[in-house]
């Protein structure tokens, strides 16, 4: 770089680092003494293009007197012209520089041509600041003599100006940024005091931008007119393993894949043609393809046309609208569950979507009302208030209110609309949400309309009735309530702490529940106090309570009671009749186990002595003695069995009587139990068929399981016609077995299936008394099932056929 070059790039570099959190007068009068210094200029101008109405203004100067914006605002003003009738409106217009190489050869009628005469300066520069091709503001530069323009004046001025728009807009956007950037601070500060180390150690150095460039996170490489790579930044070789010496010559086109050559060759020829539109691309690197955010820039460096490429890997932003997508069909999953409707809106109030409540609630489909006005669906006579609550709406107020609308059947529907102000890709949208409150509107006008029923039966109810706070205090009660209290007039209760009428437990008890029915937990109703009277006499209330609210808000509780202590006597009496019931059933069972023991020792007697008689052993007996004895002997043994089986129910009343639990087969039980009833089912000519499958050991009492299986085979045997049909069946039901008993027998009437289980009960009628029985055989079954925390029921027709079921647990507990 020759000699005199380097002031200037100390300059431009001096420009470049100017510190961007400096005040923004502060930055602009740096880039002006730097401007001015280095190219020996009497002084400069800044303007700037405002950001928000797009006026240019003059907005710092240097080597001038303090009040010279003033003075050229005050010229402008006495002329009757703008200030962009200068020079500098020029430059704002075609984006170009103005030279005026000597003022006082300009027309002496602009306003500014004694200024500049009184503050001795004779030549002018003014130089665009641009973003992309857009004119931001002008960097102007004042020499005190007339002077002959050279190139590299003009390029000087030119680049500071371009230094200067990224500066003043860097400086811009850290003004803009520095309320959303405060958990960066600890960061940032870092990062300053990095900069600031690193600027201090470069600042005298040539090598200052290069260190700056290679700083960057972004990949920065400059090409040649042929595409070739003439410089790269650190960041590049994170991608690529080529070294630089490789690198430097190689064509651009070679980094992508073949795949996107065409679509970069497209590229390479925009940005030949100096066509600024940033792209998104791909890039094979050593570990694979990333995303890439291209953007470049066309210059010219001693004559030759040189390309400043920068990229941005964006591959987890690339990540991130995926996951956004993923996001945005979560949400959209969620708002369309929503029994809310749900809706969007533009700017201009039309449709832009609305979830499946929101169709519902309106009853067009979605093709029907997207790009629909909202107004199209308000009734006429609401539009007006509609318009006003639009304008709010727009302003960003965010206020419920309450509605109607016209479905597409023509009904009218109340809706309360809550509603939030978004943008979406910068334009603003309306987020609405609204609730069909018709029925409960229709509610209200009930409940107002009921109100003066309400009082009129608060006041003449034959229970009491009352109304407290959310503290406990008593607002209102009736007469019939201060009665029970023993209160002759409301006013001795009015205002009183319900604490001051009730026990201690029950007051507990009902703090308890007013803390839940204010806070919105269910309440097992109706609740049951002890009441103490104004006389001490002590009372039980039996209370309903339900929660009064206005405006959306708990304000009290409103209770209906009911005095109940004759019905709680009543119950003491029947608690210990109860017991005394029990007694005697525990004394019943008893006398019927001693019955049953004492009556067994004849029978036993009985039935030998019939045997030995039949036999001979006591001397010969004709043929008709031998078939009396046989009537003898079978009444007998049914009187034996009949005893066994109310001895067996009395133990089974005894829970700590008889059950001896253990790891038992059904399958083996089942099998056994056919196998005995099968002499019986085969004189009837019955085939009992057996097609239980095989099913896990389960823990039970394995003698009175059998017992079960056995009495309902032979029920099955007993009510089954000859030539009939008895299927046993048997499955594994996860925690449990089930085993079924189905026989074509007589069938059982359906109002009879539910008491068939009762002890000593049978089915009335001639079909089933013909064939005998105690009815205490099906008791004591279910008395088995159930002690083994099991179940049975029966099912029929009523006609032909009866099937019994049995679900045993497989473990118990």
């Amino acid at each position: 770089m020759p000699g005199d070059d380097k002031p200037k790039l100390k300059a431009l570099s001096d420009i470049a680092s100017i510190d961007i959190t400096l005040e923004f007068n502060a930055i602009l009068g740096k880039i002006l003494e730097n401007t001015c210094n280095t190219i020996g200029a009497h002084s400069g101008t800044i303007m700037l293009v405002d950001e928000d109405s797009g006026k240019l203004s003059m907005v710092a100067s240097y080597g001038l007197p303090d009040n010279y914006i003033e003075m050229v605002y005050d010229a402008a003003e006495k002329a009757g012209v703008s200030i962009t009738s200068s020079p500098s409106g020029t430059v704002l217009k075609t984006g170009k520089y103005y030279l005026v190489p000597n003022i006082y050869e300009e027309p002496k009628d602009k306003p500014w041509y004694r200024i500049s005469s009184d503050l001795g300066f004779s030549s002018q520069i003014f130089t665009p600041m641009k973003q992309g091709s857009k004119v931001v503001g002008l960097l102007n530069i004042y020499w005190e003599k007339p002077r002959q323009f050279q190139d590299e004046d003009i390029d000087f001025v030119s680049i500071a100006a371009s230094q200067a728009s990224s500066v003043v807009q860097n400086a811009r956007m850290c003004r803009r940024l520095k309320t959303n950037l405060m958990e960066l601070n600890e960061y940032k500060e870092h990062l300053e005091e990095k900069v600031k180390e690193t600027s201090q150690k470069l600042f005298d150095s040539e090598q200052y931008l290069r260190t700056i460039i290679n700083s960057s996170f972004d990949v920065i490489f400059v090409l040649d007119d042929k595409g070739r790579v003439e410089f790269a930044n650190e960041a590049f070789f994170s991608y690529h393993s080529w070294s630089k010496e490789k690198l430097i010559g190689k064509v651009f086109m070679e980094f992508f894949h073949d795949d996107m050559r065409e679509f970069m060759f497209e590229r390479w020829h925009e940005m030949q043609n100096d066509i600024k539109i940033p792209y998104e691309t791909q890039l094979k690197t050593k570990n694979g393809f990333i995303y890439l955010y291209v953007s470049h820039a066309k210059t010219e460096i001693k004559g030759e046309t040189k390309y400043v490429v920068i990229i941005k890997d964006i591959s987890d932003y690339k990540k991130l609208l995926l996951d956004l997508k993923e996001s945005e069909l979560y949400l959209r999953t969620v708002v369309n569950s929503s029994f809310d409707g749900i809706f969007v809106i533009d700017n201009e109030g039309k449709f832009e979507y609305g979830n499946e409540s929101f169709v519902n609630i309106l009853g067009w489909s979605k093709d029907e009302l997207i790009g629909k006005g909202f107004m199209e669906v308000i009734p006429e006579d609401m539009h007006g208030f509609m318009l006003r609550k639009w304008d709010e709406i727009q302003k960003g107020i965010q206020i419920p209110y309450e509605t109607k609308i016209i479905t597409k059947n023509g009904e009218t529907r109340n809706l309360y609309v809550s509603h939030a102000k978004t943008e979406m890709k910068g334009r603003a949208k309306y987020v609405v949400v609204i609730k069909d409150i018709t029925d409960y509107k229709k509610l209200i006008l009930e409940l107002k309309e009921s109100e003066v029923k309400y009082r009129e039966l608060f006041e003449n109810a034959q229970d009491p009735m009352y109304i407290h706070d959310t503290q406990g205090f008593i607002k209102s009660m009736n007469d019939v309530g201060c009665r029970l209290l023993g209160c002759t007039s409301r006013e001795e209760v009015a205002g009183t702490h319900f604490s001051q009428w009730l026990t201690p437990e029950s007051f507990e008890y009902a703090q308890k529940t007013l803390i839940q029915h204010i806070t919105g937990q269910p309440v097992e109703q109706p609740i049951v106090l002890e009441v103490v009277c104004k006389n001490g006499e002590h009372k039980w209330a039996e209370i309903k309570n339900r929660v009064i609210i206005e405006g959306g808000t708990i304000t009290g509780i409103h209770g209906i009671a009911r005095d109940i202590t004759e019905k709680k006597k009543l119950e003491q009496q029947l608690k210990e009749s109860y017991e005394k019931l029990m007694e005697a059933d525990k004394l019943k069972t008893e006398f019927i186990s001693n019955v049953t023991h004492e009556l067994l020792t004849p029978m036993t007697a009985i039935k030998g002595f019939t045997e030995l008689i039949k036999d001979g052993t006591l001397g010969s007996i004709n043929n008709e003695q031998v078939k009396g004895l046989d009537t003898i002997f079978r009444n007998a043994e049914r009187l034996t069995n009949l005893i066994n089986q109310l001895l067996q129910a009395a133990h089974l009343e005894n829970d700590a009587a008889g059950m001896h639990y253990g790891q038992v087969s059904m399958n083996d039980i089942i099998s056994q139990a056919v196998v005995d009833v099968q002499p019986q089912a085969v004189a009837k000519q019955i085939r009992i068929i057996n097609n239980a499958a095989q099913v896990p050991e389960i823990t039970g009492d394995g003698e009175k399981l059998y017992g079960v299986i056995v009495n309902l085979l032979v029920n099955a045997v007993k009510f089954t016609p000859k030539n009939g049909k008895i299927t046993v069946n048997a499955h594994d039901n996860r925690s449990s077995i089930h085993i079924s008993i189905s026989d074509t027998g007589i069938g059982i009437p359906a109002g009879e299936l539910s008491r068939i289980f009762d002890r000593f009960y049978q089915v009335d009628g001639s079909e089933s008394r013909k064939y005998g029985g105690t009815g205490i055989g099906l008791s004591l079954c279910r008395s088995v099932v159930e002690k083994h925390n099991g179940t049975i029921r029966a099912e029929s027709n009523g006609v032909k056929g009866s099937t019994f079921h049995i679900e045993l647990p497989k473990k118990q507990d």
